[in-house]
């Protein structure tokens, strides 16, 4: 991929993402193409590639690491609190984009203090086990077991156990959504909302948006998704609704938002997602920005519409998730953690 944007492509890119996009390109340019070379090279260049995107976080009033113990390991997990103090809060747990394959409790740091700040709600972040060593269904297992615990230990971290809500973006956004299929299928009905953003929701490249957007001039492209789908999903079958949550029976979720770019070749699996809640009798917010690529709601710190995005978000949490302690603004004296 050559480091210029065609005319023609310049013309439907949001202003911010163009300028963004160059810089991307630039970046990917130094190395193989998307879903090629080892796995420690993948990773390595996706932490690369984010580490741009959450420079200069906004300080929130607490951020703190630890560990969710499990039957099989203890797991990562980063806590932001906006308020730090008073009665219980509700609580967004939530899981990372790359591909199945990488990321961390790094990846969307500053866009989660972002929707932290704006809705005045705790957000849990998850760093669950990743593809190719720990195929489908290892990852899902760990978001669920992260999902549960939070429901029956959340109020140690002065979280509201009873307002609880899910999410992700990308490979996260896949995690989220079949974990809430599953507790529903367990005949756990405490989940309140699920927040999905730029999610894969079903191995299918031949959709509009794949055959538009998907020869990796935005980045992630439909070679590389395949990829990701191969190493993720190892030897379950295709159509596993457990692995593509598109193809399973969508009735009794939590409503859902669902976030999409307009030049994402993943914008489809939403649209699809969105259809299928409405006809399962579901409650489904979808909002869809035209002229950004798949990832760019992480982007805050270069995109004025990645902002707007999460602000949006943000105000949709506070809408399912009851009343909530209003944060105090970092202009009024809020001191972040040292992380910040």
């Amino acid at each position: 991929m050559g480091n210029n944007l065609h005319a023609d492509e310049v013309a439907g890119l949001d202003p911010d993402m163009r300028l963004a996009l160059e810089k991307m390109q630039a970046h990917m340019a130094e190395g193989p193409a998307m879903g090629t070379g080892t796995t420690a090279e993948m990773r390595a260049r996706f932490a690369s590639l984010v580490a741009g995107w959450n420079a200069d976080p906004p300080p929130v009033a607490r951020v703190e690491d630890g560990t969710i113990s499990t039957a099989n390991r203890d797991i990562a997990v980063r806590l932001y609190d906006p308020v730090a103090g008073g009665r219980p809060h509700p609580a967004l747990v939530y899981f990372h984009g790359g591909a199945w394959m990488a990321g961390d409790l790094d990846s969307n740091d500053r866009a989660l203090r972002l929707l932290a700040l704006g809705s005045g709600v705790s957000i849990l972040s998850a760093a669950y086990c990743l593809a190719p060593e720990h195929p489908f269904p290892a990852p899902l297992n760990e978001c669920l077991a992260v999902a549960r615990w939070v429901r029956e230990h959340g109020e140690t971290l002065g979280i509201d156990v009873d307002r609880l809500a899910m999410g992700g973006d990308s490979a996260g956004a896949n995690l989220a959504l079949a974990a809430a299929l599953d507790l529903r299928d367990s005949g756990e009905t405490w989940l309140r909302y699920l927040l999905l953003i730029c999610g894969a929701y079903a191995r299918d490249l031949d959709t509009a948006s794949y055959r538009s957007f998907g020869d990796g001039r935005y980045g992630f492209g439909a070679a590389a998704m395949e990829t990701a789908w191969s190493l993720y999903a190892g030897a379950a079958p295709r159509g596993d609704p457990r692995v593509e949550p598109l193809r399973a029976e969508l009735g009794g979720l939590p409503p859902v938002c669902l976030v999409a770019g307009g030049l994402d070749p993943l914008r489809d699996d939403s649209r699809a997602l969105a259809r299928r809640l409405i006809d399962a009798s579901g409650s489904v917010e979808y909002r869809e920005y035209p002229g950004v690529v798949h990832g760019f709601a992480s982007m805050t710190r270069d995109l004025a519409v990645a902002r707007r995005a999460m602000l949006a978000a943000a105000a949709s949490l506070r809408r399912a998730l009851g009343e909530v302690a209003t944060p105090p603004s970092p202009a009024h004296g809020v001191k972040g953690d040292a992380s910040a």
